[in-house]
């Protein structure tokens, strides 16, 4: 095995992976309730408020890591990625940003 490939194994770990997810939920939560500047961020999915969206999402995450379906979180990150690119584009199409 390479030496590269090593280090990834070392490095890789799930307790990585579950903090992220849960900053990530702390974060939407903290949107969830801001008053101030942040309260302009809105949006919605099928009805369905995009901040408790993307707590379902961090929520998954940490339960696939949790039963180490890695394949099914790499997907989810990976859709995560290209759902983050398309709004940046978006936004930048519509002129619509910070």
């Amino acid at each position: 095995m390479s030496k590269v490939a090593e280090d990834i194994k070392r490095y890789r770990s799930s307790s990585i992976t579950i903090a992220l997810a849960l900053i990530g939920i702390g974060l939407m939560m903290y949107y969830d309730y801001c008053d101030t500047a942040c309260s302009y961020l809105k949006g919605d999915l099928w009805g369905i408020d995009l901040k408790w969206v993307g707590i379902a999402f961090m929520t998954a995450i940490i339960a696939f890591t949790v039963f180490r379906q890695t394949p099914l979180v790499r997907a989810l990150l990976a859709a995560g990625l290209g759902v983050e690119v398309y709004l940046y584009a978006f936004q930048l199409q519509n002129d619509v940003y910070l």
